[in-house]
């Protein structure tokens, strides 16, 4: 992050990445898994605090970690991403492993595909 653009570009992601994954893991935990025991709070908790954790990551030390090239830095990026939601959804929502990856998997999924195909059709807020 060199710039005053960059820095907006990460708000922009983070903010995108924080709706999406939280509003996957919402409708996945209702909709899907039918859990009624975990709060609407505590589940957008944990996307906020889930995506938060990792996008820094993902974002600025994996592309600069390693001399690679982007997709390969992108590679293990992501898989340091859901690997790390995996248990945190794990221990703040207290669910099974399978089911934290499945989760953590679809909410990092959806937010890179979904912002592939926003910045690809020029839908992408820059500002």
């Amino acid at each position: 992050m060199n710039t005053l653009p960059d820095l907006h570009n990460f708000i922009t992601s983070l903010a995108f990445t924080i709706i999406t994954e939280s509003i996957v893991l919402f409708v996945f935990l209702r909709h899907i898994y039918k859990n009624t025991n975990l709060s609407t709070n505590k589940i957008i908790f944990a996307g906020i605090f889930a995506s938060f954790s990792t996008l820094p990551y993902v974002s600025f030390v994996f592309p600069r970690l390693f001399v690679w090239d982007r997709p390969t830095s992108l590679f293990f990026a992501e898989i340091f991403a859901v690997v790390i939601e995996m248990i945190l959804y794990k221990v703040f929502l207290k669910i099974d492993w399978k089911t934290a990856l499945l989760l953590s998997t679809a909410c990092n999924i959806t937010s890179y595909y979904l912002g592939h195909f926003l910045h690809s059709n020029g839908f992408w807020i820059v500002w």
